[in-house]
């Protein structure tokens, strides 16, 4: 009885535990993966069932494609708490089509005075610019900025995108639906300074879509359909993943 015993032991010892991919991934249970702004957790992998990491520096504009609904903005926001929990990181959302409703502590979110909105930020990129950190601006519904800003702040806001370009401390995340990347691509700076070979499709089959550039999706992969599914594309190679939701429980910063 004791042999058994032992050979019992040895064997639960050496077995390896079979990753699966949680029914929900909630940010809480991603923060101990949170170590640097190039590798922030956005959910699970399908095919490696581990924790997917998306690197939020490598471009200044990185592109986020979504018809929105409660678990896509629910990501978004986790997001958004997410990157700012680094030190000497600030964050602002600029909310064009007043998605969110809740406060998101030690965020700044603006949702009126949009000319205004446009000018304070030009003028906090040049001033800032030799600064230690780094300032994240997070667009809502981009794809609305001609019905929202005057001609003349439409004209800065692409001088920022310009400009932004040479800036190490300034990055952008665009947020919004299908169609208005279509009519986005028209624009002058959104062809020189935006880049469709990265990015996140909050979505199944991302041959539906032409903004983020994903060439060699299998049919098997099309056909991929479940609760919180995206496609994670980084240099036109592209990723199922499961994206992470928020969850009520009180994260503890640790950053």
């Amino acid at each position: 009885a004791e042999s058994i015993k032992v050979y019992q032991n040895a064997y639960t010892s050496k077995a390896k535990r079979i990753p699966i991919v949680p029914q929900i991934v909630y940010d809480t249970k991603m923060y101990d993966k949170l170590t640097e702004l190039t590798k922030v957790p956005i959910g699970f992998s399908i095919y490696s069932k581990s924790v997917t990491y998306f690197d939020f520096t490598q471009k200044h504009n990185q592109i986020v494609c979504a018809d929105m609904d409660s678990d896509k903005l629910s990501f978004l926001l986790a997001l958004s708490k997410m990157i700012n929990k680094f030190d000497k990181t600030n964050l602002k959302i600029i909310d064009f089509v007043k998605a969110i409703e809740v406060e998101l502590p030690g965020i700044e979110v603006f949702n009126d005075k949009y000319d205004e909105v446009i000018v304070n930020m030009n003028n906090e990129i040049v001033k800032n610019k030799e600064k230690d950190e780094i300032t994240y601006y997070f667009f809502f519904g981009i794809g609305m900025f001609k019905n929202k800003l005057s001609p003349q702040c439409q004209m800065i806001l692409g001088k920022v995108f310009e400009n932004a370009a040479a800036i190490d401390n300034v990055r952008f995340i665009h947020v919004d639906v299908l169609g208005s990347y279509k009519v986005l691509v028209a624009e002058e700076w959104y062809q020189r300074d935006f880049n469709n070979l990265t990015g996140i499709w909050l979505d199944s089959d991302p041959t539906n879509q032409i903004v983020i550039n994903a060439p060699s999706v299998t049919m098997d992969e099309r056909r991929l359909d479940y609760p919180q599914i995206a496609f994670k594309v980084v240099n036109s190679k592209h990723e199922p993943i499961k994206f992470m939701i928020e969850s009520k429980e009180e994260v503890q910063d640790e950053q």
